[in-house]
């Protein structure tokens, strides 16, 4: 049986765009939604899914810095989703 672990390669990359971290890149899915937080108020909640072992691999913690498309943002959160795959919820710092 085909668990999903062994088709994130795969989707990878098809879906993926190379980040930089600690000087060495990496792929995520990078999302960059719209969100009116209060009425008037309009903000994006940039987040990049990356492998859960890459994450391990590399350290990744709470204010570290990856930069996606050229934009340096902050690690603000990091949330292991059970099945291989983290999202990490990002603030840019440009």
């Amino acid at each position: 049986m085909t668990s999903i672990l062994d088709n994130l390669d795969v989707f990878f990359t098809r879906f993926g765009v190379e980040a930089t971290f600690d000087m060495g890149p990496v792929t995520v899915i990078f999302d960059n939604n719209f969100l009116v937080a209060l009425e008037g108020v309009e903000t994006s909640t940039p987040a990049a899914t990356i492998k859960t072992s890459e994450v391990l691999d590399l350290g990744m913690k709470h204010k570290d810095q990856i930069t996606i498309n050229e934009i340096p943002y902050q690690i603000t959160g990091i949330q292991h989703d059970g099945t291989g795959m983290t999202v990490l919820l990002l603030e840019n710092i440009e």
